[in-house]
């Protein structure tokens, strides 16, 4: 990852922030001005760096070859939803456990 091993709650509100803008961007001036499948890796490139092997998911987007229905799926923002959750930023807090009985 680019910012070390771990990762904060601070620093995956910035990722999370990062990963909104290039979605946003992709929205919007990706599908006119580069309409080319190297906006698409360099994303992607840019994911690895934030969220490690996660950051696969991005390139996802290079299936999709006319650039139109790839802008409406936000794939950097979940997946920095994703490492977030896992991390336990948000949803769940704790490791799904079974429940235990207090013993009298």
């Amino acid at each position: 990852m680019l910012f070390g091993r771990g990762m904060t709650r601070r620093g995956w509100f910035l990722r999370l922030a990062a990963c909104v803008a290039l979605d946003a961007l992709d929205l919007t001036i990706g599908r006119l001005l580069f309409a080319v499948p190297w906006e698409e890796g360099v994303s992607s490139v840019i994911l690895v760096l934030l969220f490690g092997w996660k950051g696969l998911l991005g390139l996802s987007e290079l299936l999709e070859a006319t650039e139109q229905i790839d802008a409406f799926i936000p794939i950097a923002t979940l997946t920095a939803l994703w490492a977030g959750r896992d991390a336990g930023f948000w949803g769940a807090k704790k490791p799904l456990t079974p429940p235990q009985v207090p013993v009298r």
